[in-house]
């Protein structure tokens, strides 16, 4: 089986933004499926229902595949890639409700 190398077949530079790319929605189900965390949380609260649901998603990477967060932070319209340790980046979908 030939090891292809995306970079090179395609001639696109995938550690920077780029347009070209558009991910296929059936892709970003199974990544979010195999690499990501959705996390529903209550916690304390001040407000009148003394309760905070906290929802988050949560994908993690190797900083060398930090392209895939941006893109799929494109491809949602919404959330932050932050750091996540010393050598990993993470895309996060935060929301709660008081």
């Amino acid at each position: 089986m030939k090891n292809l190398n995306i970079k090179n077949e395609l001639n696109i530079d995938l550690t920077k933004s780029s347009s070209l790319v558009q991910l296929n929605p059936n892709w970003v189900t199974g990544f979010m499926d195999g690499e990501g965390s959705f996390i529903i949380a209550i916690l304390p609260s001040t407000g009148p229902l003394k309760k905070k649901i906290s929802l988050r998603i949560s994908i993690t990477q190797k900083a060398h595949s930090k392209f895939v967060l941006f893109y799929l932070q494109k491809f949602f319209d919404c959330g932050q890639v932050i750091p996540s340790s010393k050598d990993c980046m993470r895309f996060v979908v935060k929301g709660g409700y008081n």
